[in-house]
């Protein structure tokens, strides 16, 4: 019996997320948050 060969599987790519509002009320801070980051 042959091995079946390794095949790579291909990784999904990245998604792309817009946070979209008016200045000033804290996209940011929930882009940060949403990430674990602090700023």
């Amino acid at each position: 019996m042959s091995e079946d060969p390794i095949v790579p599987v291909p990784q999904a790519p990245r998604p792309i997320v817009a946070i979209v509002g008016r200045p000033n009320v804290g996209k940011s801070s929930i882009f940060n948050a949403l990430l674990g980051r602090r700023a």
